[in-house]
């Protein structure tokens, strides 16, 4: 098997049930002492995976305690959106933010890469077949993003199917996009494209709300041009 296989199995066995699980959970709405049982379940695991070196056989252990912590912050944000066109301006701002994060030397997510420590705590873990490492795919911040359209899509009566594909193929053209380039790619970028381009709801806004989204785009793009030019 070549190692450009090996990483797409090991990327595809972890995001696949990451974002079933996600779709899964958004169409429960729990009461908040529910979430937060989650919320101290899953980190009590992914910390004692962490604890514990991560050793492979405790990935999964790893991989339900993001899931989970992600559900829990996303649920509580995206069940309480009013409307499901305010997904287009958190898409935007969302992606900016990641652009900044990934591409800036001083950006978190190249502070957890640099962090054998964070990078256990903090992004979606896999075993490579045919070999002993680990690879490391997603931040847990793609996954509370997910969890929130998820929320959203849950709460508007948003096939919850429809989404999770699309989100599925987003996060796959961005793995694909880094091992093509041989850099990080934001992935809440295809993820915004993605379910604001197919989802109708997700961008009519309500004439009230236009001021303010545009506002938030103008911002978000803003942060990408500033980032750009550095």
């Amino acid at each position: 098997m070549s190692d450009a296989a090996a990483d797409a199995i090991a990327a595809a066995l972890a995001v696949i049930p990451a974002v079933a699980a996600l779709a899964g959970a958004a169409r429960h709405d729990e009461s908040r002492a529910v979430q937060a049982v989650v919320a101290i379940s899953s980190l009590a695991l992914l910390v004692a995976a962490w604890a514990a070196g991560l050793p492979r056989w405790l990935i999964p252990a790893q991989v339900l305690g993001l899931v989970g912590i992600a559900h829990a912050a996303g649920s509580l944000i995206g069940r309480r959106v009013e409307h499901p066109a305010h997904v287009l301006p958190a898409c935007a701002v969302a992606a900016a933010a990641d652009i900044a994060s990934v591409l800036s030397p001083e950006g978190p997510s190249n502070a957890v890469a640099k962090s054998e420590t964070a990078i256990a705590l903090f992004a979606l873990a896999s075993a490579v077949p045919g070999t002993t490492a680990i690879a490391f795919v997603l931040g847990v911040g793609d996954l509370i993003f997910a969890a929130i359209v998820f929320g959203v899509a849950a709460r508007h009566g948003v096939s919850l199917l429809k989404v999770g594909l699309l989100v599925l193929a987003a996060f796959a053209t961005a793995l694909a996009a880094s091992a093509v380039f041989m850099m990080p790619i934001p992935a809440l970028v295809p993820v915004g494209l993605f379910v604001v381009t197919a989802i109708p709801e997700f961008r009519r806004l309500a004439k009230k709300d236009r001021r303010a989204a545009a506002f938030a785009i103008a911002a978000a793009a803003a942060v990408v041009i500033g980032v750009a030019v550095r």
